[in-house]
Parts: structure tokens; C-alpha cells; sequence
């Protein structure tokens, strides 16, 4: 058993043979048709674990990430990134092909300005500041 599950990557923690047994023995169904039973318990307990209304569930961080960005923003606007935001890696496509604009500011960057009063739709602004000493390497 792995006395860690390291959450930074989907491919880090390997499952051990108790999981790959679980998941042989889990009852699938199509989720699309919302018809996977274990799926809906997933959601269903993350969403209450959380406080939340629903959850849902997403195969990767990639497409978590992409679902993520495409949920608070709409068509056509710009979405801000660090140069090195790992919720970058596999947006660009995706929200190109929406026509939005990716537009990338260096990683120590300071200071975000964001003039809400002008905004024609509204503005939402999610500033995280990283110190050196927490970031992980």
C-alpha cells in the first residue's frame, strides 16, 4: 500500500494491484448517458464531501483544467495566464477554437490591474501569489 498519493499529476501515484482489482470488479456503464453507477457514487460522494450541489467527474487535470476555465468564462475573452500556469497545458486549442485569447504575462509578475468599472460583462479576478519557499519542486 502507498503511505503517499501524490495529487500533482494523474500519473504519479501508480495504482497498486488492490486498485487495478477494484477497478476490474467496478460495475461501468456509458457516463455520457449518465447510465455508470459507480461514476454517479463518485459524484455523487465528492459533491457531498465537499458542501457542494453535484460533482463531476473528469478523467484527467488536463480536461478538469480545460472544464475548469471554460465554466467561468465566455465566448471570445481573454483568459490571463501565468507563462508558466500548468492549467495552460492542453487549453490552448480549445480555447482558440471558441475565440478566445490566451494572453500569457511573465511568472513574477507583481501586480494585475483590472479596471472592473470599464468592463462591458463583468470581470472575475482569481489572484493566487506562490512564494518561492512554498512552491513545490
Amino acid at each position: 500500500m502507498h503511505d503517499i498519493v501524490d495529487l500533482r499529476s494523474d500519473t504519479l501515484t501508480q495504482p497498486t494491484p488492490a486498485m487495478r482489482e477494484a477497478m476490474a470488479r467496478a460495475q461501468v456503464g456509458d457516463d455520457v448517458w449518465e447510465e455508470d453507477p459507480t461514476v454517479q457514487r463518485l459524484e455523487a460522494e465528492a459533491a457531498r464531501r465537499t458542501g457542494k450541489e453535484a460533482a463531476l467527474f473528469v478523467t484527467s487535470g488536463t480536461q478538469g483544467n480545460l472544464v475548469s476555465v471554460l465554466a467561468q468564462t465566455r465566448h471570445g475573452q481573454e483568459i490571463l495566464l501565468g507563462a508558466r500556469a500548468d492549467v495552460s497545458h492542453g487549453l490552448e486549442d480549445p480555447a482558440t477554437q471558441r475565440g478566445d485569447r490566451l494572453v500569457l504575462f511573465p511568472q513574477r509578475a507583481a501586480l494585475l490591474v483590472v479596471e472592473a468599472g470599464r468592463a462591458e460583462h463583468g470581470v472575475r479576478v482569481a489572484i493566487h501569489e506562490t512564494r518561492e519557499e512554498d512552491a513545490c519542486h
